[in-house]
């Protein structure tokens, strides 16, 4: 594989949309800190609605960043999917590139070592490496995606070695520095299959491949810059199906490469090895929602986990014990917003009604709806457009309630909040 290339080192390459304020925070850290591999470009694919992003990136460039917008006229993708990566990759013309959302961060020291390992080894067509988890607080720890002991290298004739390696560290093909050539292989997203785990399928039959210990690509479920979580986290953990087809068809492709047949007894190591992978991403899912404080989807993931490593023995869960409170509040928050012209929760019967109100807003109840006991004369106005709470105190006032004409549907007690919570 074999393409001209220009002068230019490293493509980074972001993929924008609808977060102009993270694009902008990530061009003007690229700026201060300097340190990518040099000559370096940035490339900026602009799927946005306005111009907002073509704004920030004219600023950026007469500032003396080089960096280019290309306009992306297709409908706005997910931040971190692999089809706006995939968008902007293509549109480097570095001889390595690097693909990032614009709610992500490069980390420079491990860019610089990874482009020189590929320049040290050029038999080798792509370098990955684990997307660090960080909330970019002060004093906070970061966390890699996976870990793995040593860096790794696998040659064209080790694609079951790579497959072993890849379900054993659940070690995943998303972050990576490309050759320019190697670009040629990666194939538009599927709806059913992960598209890293696609490529890896035809670039391991004609090159080398590295897996590296250290992360270059870093992705904040907190933001304290812009006070917004990000989604990329969120997106990459929550593929674990997309990752299971990832791999039926990685070992397919092997398969029908090497003209094997397939055999009936081999199905269930294969099956079993999979199911390993795929326990480790939802595990790391789980992870994901807890930091970014989506209970709810915590506690639905941790529901499967149970299922599908039932009866075996596996590691704690973190923070388990507060789940229940928090999936309930969170349930009554989403709840009120989600309803038609609820503008304020009622609660009635809560010892500490501040707590409670503070829970609320920081789970993501609305601005917009008040946190209020009950009125003693509520007008028809207040009536309909309130949600109410009954606690543990007051389970039996729900007929009084519903006399006064507040809609049976928006009271609800601590038993309503809790029946869906199946935890250990």
């Amino acid at each position: 594989m074999t393409d001209r290339t220009t002068d230019i080192t490293l493509s980074l390459c972001i993929a924008a949309g609808a977060r102009p304020d993270f694009l902008d925070r990530l061009l003007g850290r690229v700026a201060a800190d300097g340190g990518l591999p040099e000559p370096c470009e940035i490339v900026v694919s602009d799927a946005s609605a306005d111009g907002a992003i073509k704004e920030i990136v004219e600023r950026r460039a007469a500032e003396g960043l080089p960096v280019v917008r290309f306009r992306h006229a297709g409908a706005a993708h997910r931040p971190g999917d692999a089809a706006s990566l995939l968008a902007a990759l293509r549109r480097g013309r570095g001889r390595y590139r690097v693909a990032l959302a614009e709610d992500e961060l490069p980390v420079p020291g491990a860019l610089r070592e990874a482009v020189a390992f590929l320049d040290a080894h050029p038999e080798v067509l792509a370098c990955y490496a684990p997307w660090e988890l960080h909330d970019e607080a002060p004093g906070a720890v970061a966390t890699a995606q996976y870990a793995i002991a040593a860096d790794a290298v696998f040659a064209p004739g080790e694609a079951m070695e790579l497959f072993g390696f890849l379900v054993q560290n659940g070690a995943a093909p998303e972050a990576a520095v490309y050759r320019a050539e190697a670009l040629r292989a990666l194939s538009a997203p599927s709806r059913h299959c992960h598209a890293g785990f696609v490529g890896l399928a035809r670039l391991i039959a004609e090159g080398a491949l590295a897996f590296r210990t250290r992360p270059f690509r870093r992705i904040a479920t907190q933001d304290p810059f812009t006070g917004r979580r990000h989604d990329s986290a969120a997106v990459n953990a929550a593929d674990w199906d997309l990752h299971r087809g990832g791999l039926e068809f990685y070992v397919r492709a092997l398969m029908a490469r090497t003209g094997a047949a397939p055999d009936p007894a081999h199905r269930p190591a294969f099956r079993d090895a999979i199911d390993a992978y795929v326990e480790t991403r939802m595990r790391l899912a789980f992870r994901v929602a807890m930091g970014r404080g989506d209970f709810l989807a915590a506690h639905e993931i941790h529901n499967r986990l149970s299922l599908l490593s039932l009866g075996e023995a596996r590691p704690p869960v973190e923070n388990l014990e507060r789940l229940p409170l928090l999936v309930a509040v969170q349930t009554l928050a989403r709840l009120a917003n989600d309803t038609a012209e609820v503008e304020r929760v009622v609660l009635v019967g809560v010892e500490d009604g501040p707590s409670i109100s503070s829970l609320l807003r920081e789970l993501g109840l609305e601005r917009r709806i008040l946190v209020a006991p009950p009125l003693e004369a509520p007008g028809e106005k207040a009536i309909r457009g309130s949600l109410v709470f009954l606690g543990e105190k007051a389970a039996d006032e729900r007929a009084r309630f519903i006399e006064q004409g507040y809609a049976p549907s928006l009271v609800v007690d601590e038993r309503d909040l809790i029946a869906g919570i199946c935890l250990p």
